[in-house]
């Protein structure tokens, strides 16, 4: 949401650090987040997404979930449909940028639950040098620059924050 522009989101730079030959998709599941009483029926949404072909699969969610009561149960049901979608993908979960201690741990358990990787971003929560910033410029999709003047926005990661989860869940992807 708040890097510069696309090539400096975490997904692009893990990209380029697995060669030139990686082919990257990704996908907005915030119907999942947003769900609060049965996460597992918006998981078909991910059929168009994955297949056998698949080596790795990155599951970055969580800062939009607002009930909790059934978190941990709801990441082992995803982290478990996309396994069996895609029964070769290494599986990488990132764990929360900003400070949520009982998300970041249902995250945590539901992994060690499904063999799953966790990637722990819990050294950035204190460090607002990750996040992007007010005033910081980006760049949309459609090639124009844009100022963040939305509080929301600026407290997401920035290019360094970016770089920062990229480097972590590489080191991940190559344990």
């Amino acid at each position: 949401m708040a890097a510069s522009d696309v090539d400096h989101d975490y997904v692009h730079i893990v990209s380029s650090m697995l060669g030139d030959d990686t082919v990257v998709g990704s996908m907005n599941f915030y119907d999942w987040e947003a769900q609060s009483y049965d996460r597992g029926e918006t998981l078909t949404t991910l059929d168009s997404y994955l297949s056998p072909n698949l080596d790795l699969i990155t599951i970055q969610l969580g800062e939009n979930v607002k009930d909790t009561s059934t978190l941990e149960k709801d990441y082992e049901d995803l982290i478990n449909y996309v396994k069996d979608k895609a029964p070769e993908a290494q599986i990488v979960v990132i764990g929360e940028f900003w400070r949520d201690e009982e998300k970041d741990s249902d995250k945590k358990q539901a992994c060690e639950a499904t063999d799953a990787s966790f990637v722990d971003l819990s050294s950035m929560w204190d460090d607002t040098s990750f996040q992007a910033g007010m005033g910081s410029t980006v760049y949309g999709s459609d090639g124009e620059a844009h100022t963040i003047e939305h509080d929301g926005v600026a407290r997401h990661p920035g290019d360094k924050g970016m770089q920062k989860i990229a480097e972590l869940t590489f080191e991940s992807i190559m344990k």
